[in-house]
Formats: structure tokens, sequence, C-alpha cells
């Protein structure tokens, strides 16, 4: 086993066949070349994205509903039921995209 940090595409991508990446305070596991780590990597946070978003579409279901029938009588209980829903319902994070880094160096005086 040997860690190796490195910004080198090119370097990585013969050389490793596993990659640990450390990302908003999770490490996440990928097995094969960096290319296919990258590939692995887009399609983990498009899944999660559509994930996000399915459960936001349910969520602004769920309080649509909430909304029309709370204060009527005859659909309060299940007004209520889906309260509790939404209230144990465990949210899925939005898919995190490290925006581009850039840099510049000042001219020298």
């Amino acid at each position: 086993t040997l860690i190796l940090i490195s910004h080198d595409r090119d370097f990585l991508d013969p050389i490793v066949d596993k990659i640990i990446h450390i990302e908003q305070q999770s490490m996440f596991e990928y097995t094969g070349n960096y290319s296919s780590f990258e590939v692995q990597r887009a399609t983990r946070l498009a899944q999660q994205q559509a994930m996000y978003e399915s459960q936001q579409e349910r969520v602004a279901h769920l309080q649509s509903y909430i909304d029309r029938f709370r204060a009527k009588a005859t659909k309060a209980k299940q007004a209520q039921s889906r309260i509790k829903m939404l209230e144990r319902m465990e949210l899925i994070a939005p898919a995190h995209v490290d925006n581009p880094f850039r840099f510049s160096f000042r001219a020298p005086e």
C-alpha cells in the first residue's frame, strides 16, 4: 500500500487502482484509475442530485397537501399524518460540485 497525493492526472492514471476521495467531511472509495474515478464520481453526483430533486418534489407535494387541508375538519387527520411524514423524512443533500479553482500571480514590482 502506498499513499500518493498528486495533482498530475497523467501521472496518476497509469499508476493508481484505488482512489480515496475526501469531500464534505466524508471519504468515498473508488476503484480503477483516475479517469475511471472521474466517471464514477460524476455518476454518483448525478444520482445524488436526481434523488435530491425527486425528494424536493415529494416534499413540495406533501407541503401543498398540508397547506390545503390542514384547517379542513374532514382532512385534518390526514394532514397531520403528512406533517409527521415530513418530520421523519431523512433529507437528501444536493450534490456538491466544487467551484473551479482559479488563482493568479501579481506582476513583480
